[in-house]
């Protein structure tokens, strides 16, 4: 039988996962513009489109060559979650985020919770069964 793992994590560590696991699924389904958002504070501000230095036309032009190489005209094609041309691991990683989406969604009081897919079941779309997050407060 397989191990299996507890994690005791806070908020901001949890909040710290899902954006990890997300960027693991987004470059998987051949998302790579999404770089952009994680490169350190300066480069770009979180959210937008427009470069804030000179160097990340650059970074932009070498990401946009992968994308090519994907097969895929622009920065706004990309596989489908569940695609059989993304890896396995990145789907491994989406069914992560989507429990940790849950988890947080589960921390919003009632007059937040209004509709999102963060508070549906999660999604199940890879190979492992899904994980477990238990929410103590």
């Amino acid at each position: 039988m397989a191990a299996t793992f507890t994690i005791t994590v806070n908020e901001r560590q949890v909040r710290t996962l899902e954006r990890a696991l997300d960027l693991m699924t987004r470059l998987g389904l051949g998302q790579v513009r999404e770089i952009i958002d994680y490169l350190p504070e300066g480069y770009a501000r979180e959210g937008a489109l427009l470069p804030t230095v000179p160097d990340l036309d650059v970074i932009l032009d070498h990401l946009l060559a992968v994308v090519h190489e994907l097969g895929f005209h622009d920065f706004g094609h990309s596989y489908g979650v569940g695609s059989p041309n993304c890896p396995p691991d990145s789907m491994v990683a989406y069914d992560l985020g989507a429990v940790m989406r849950n988890a947080i969604h589960s921390l919003r009081t009632d007059a937040d919770k209004h509709y999102s897919v963060w508070g549906s079941r999660p999604l199940h779309m890879g190979s492992e069964p899904l994980a477990k997050v238990e929410v103590v407060t």
